[in-house]
Parts: structure tokens; C-alpha cells; sequence
């Protein structure tokens, strides 16, 4: 039925194939004249993480600690501030992610210095 009304449509049009590259002509033109607009690309907005402060006398392992707690702790879940828990609360936290890190009790060691070094006073 659409091919049949098409062609009736079309039938009394007789310059039908120069209108069509008329107003393609006319087409290409118009936006070819129009103004360009480029986009420029604009970098992602990553989300900030609340920062994570390490005390002004931070020592050697306190620094290393910070490093193996954003390596080991941030792949599996976000990283807690250490102020988010209480020192109660902390120790078996530590203990059950120790097994399930599989981290060394050396490591453990460091991370559990950073934890308790930024705990507030």
C-alpha cells in the first residue's frame, strides 16, 4: 500500500529527481555555511576522597604504612579514614582483613601504625 500512495504522490511531480538534488544541493550548502561550534574535551571529574591526613611527625613506617594501606586495602573496597572507627574498633578490623589481604604480619605491622598514628587524641 506505501509503495502504491508513493508512487501516486510522486507521479504528478514531474521534476521530482531535480527537485531532490535541489534541495540536497541546497542542504549541503546551509550547512556547510553554518558556524562551527568544536567541543572541546574536558577531562572526567573524578570523584574527591576525603583526605586522609598523616600526622606532622609522621615517621618512616607511618609513610609506609599509608602506602600498603591505599595498595592493599583500596582494591578490594573504598579507603576508611582512620578517624571513621574508634582504636577499639580497629584492631580486629585489622585482624580479619590481615587474613583475607593475606598480608604479612610485618606489613600488618606498618599499616597498623599508620591506622593508630592518625586516630584522634
Amino acid at each position: 500500500m506505501v509503495p502504491f500512495l508513493f508512487s501516486v504522490y510522486f507521479r504528478d511531480k514531474p521534476n521530482n529527481m531535480k527537485n531532490r538534488i535541489t534541495a540536497l544541493a541546497f542542504g549541503t550548502l546551509l550547512m556547510a555555511c553554518s558556524p562551527k561550534t568544536v567541543v572541546q574535551p574536558t577531562s572526567p571529574k573524578t570523584p574527591e576522597t576525603p583526605a586522609v591526613e598523616v600526622a606532622s611527625t609522621a615517621s618512616e613506617s607511618v609513610r609506609k604504612g599509608k602506602i600498603l594501606y591505599e595498595n592493599n586495602c583500596g582494591k578490594c573496597h573504598r579507603l576508611f579514614s582512620p578517624t571513621e572507627e574508634t582504636a577499639e574498633n580497629w584492631e580486629p578490623i585489622l585482624k580479619r582483613m590481615q587474613k583475607k589481604a593475606r598480608l604479612e604480619d610485618a606489613d600488618m605491622a606498618l599499616i597498623h601504625d599508620y591506622i593508630f598514628a592518625n586516630l584522634p587524641k
